[in-house]
């Protein structure tokens, strides 16, 4: 699958200590992080692709980069910690939450993940890029 075939995008930020039951519509074209929204000019997909998985033969590894563009919110993002992310496309609320780098395991309860630092900090690939991998059955 292409960039050009997911379709509508929608990320939400919302962080972790705040706006937790906060809703989005799966059709919107805009995100919102922690009460801010993030409009498509804000952000752009860099990658998407699906892997088949080689020790489980029935899964596939998704891995999506979202380039955050607008300096302003991602200074907001930076400064997060614990961030819960939905990623919304394909007609699907997908849950993405963060990993300490140096864990192997994947957290429970989400479709996507994204490495944190110890302190549950976003790690950014490229100064403002957020590398999610997903995993989903054949």
């Amino acid at each position: 699958m292409n960039i050009k075939n997911i379709g509508k995008l929608v990320i939400i930020i919302v962080l972790f200590s705040s706006c937790l039951n906060k809703k989005t519509d799966n059709e919107n074209t805009k995100a919102e992080i922690n009460g801010i929204e993030l409009l498509f000019n804000d952000y752009e997909i860099t990658h998407y692709s699906e892997t088949k998985m080689t020790f489980y033969e029935n899964q596939i590894q998704m891995d999506l980069h979202i380039k955050i563009t607008n300096s302003e919110k991602l200074n907001i993002i930076r400064n997060s910690i614990n961030s819960i992310i939905y990623i919304n496309f394909n007609n699907k609320r997908n849950l993405a939450k963060g990993n300490w780098i140096i864990l192997s395991s994947v957290p429970d309860g989400c479709d996507y993940f994204f490495p944190t630092d110890e302190n549950g900090k976003i790690i950014f690939f490229e100064d403002n890029i957020i590398g999610f991998i997903g995993f989903k059955n054949k």
